[in-house]
């Protein structure tokens, strides 16, 4: 009788742990599943903010602003992974993809707001006094000036460049969410499937 009790509870506990594994490892993968849900929400409001403050570091209305920079970021989620990467083809081009070494280049890793790469140096067209462009001449078919006014002054000088681009910044952001905010989202939604865990006996 003593040996059935003995195999009957050690049957029983084997079953139990069994099962118990099997609850956690549900629980974590349920877990795992709407963290990385939250950490790509984050991840992409965080390059979304990066975009707008380096639009707004220098909002002249000379740059042609398409905004195609919100588009790079790309994101592929699992159960158990999230990859982050960027398309540079996904850039907005006047003249075509330019590859990696383009807009993508330029701007989003250098930090150009604009302008072209002459002999080297990146440059925007000038004149002074500021005039409005009134479409009989493009600003960029220098050096004839883009409108019929007289005693105008216009040449090329240096296209300004932001304080840290776009790409930087965005490490630099993700940098911080890692030190500050990463674990605490993970422990929010672990502790809530956690203690949701339910053994069936």
């Amino acid at each position: 009788m003593g040996n059935n009790q003995s195999s009957f509870y050690q049957g029983y506990m084997k079953k139990l742990q069994e099962r118990a594994k099997k609850a956690v490892k549900e629980a974590q993968e349920k877990s795992f599943s709407e963290y990385f849900d939250v950490a790509e929400k984050k991840i992409r409001n965080i390059y979304e903010d990066v975009i707008t403050d380096f639009y707004n570091s220098y909002p002249d209305p000379f740059y042609d602003r398409r905004g195609s920079l919100y588009n790079l970021i790309q994101t592929k989620k699992s159960y158990d992974y999230l990859s982050i990467w960027f398309d540079p083809s996904l850039i907005s081009y006047r003249n075509g993809y330019a590859g990696e070494n383009g807009l993508y280049d330029q701007v989003f890793r250098q930090g150009w707001h604009g302008g072209a790469n002459i002999n080297g140096e990146m440059l925007v067209p000038w004149t002074a006094p500021p005039v409005e462009y009134d479409g009989n001449k493009t600003p960029w078919s220098f050096p004839k000036p883009w409108n019929k006014r007289v005693g105008i002054k216009h040449g090329w000088r240096q296209a300004e460049k932001a304080p840290i681009s776009p790409l930087q910044d965005f490490k630099r952001r993700i940098d911080q969410y890692q030190k500050t905010e990463y674990q605490k989202d993970y422990e929010n939604v672990w502790n809530k499937y956690k203690s949701n865990i339910k053994i069936d006996i």
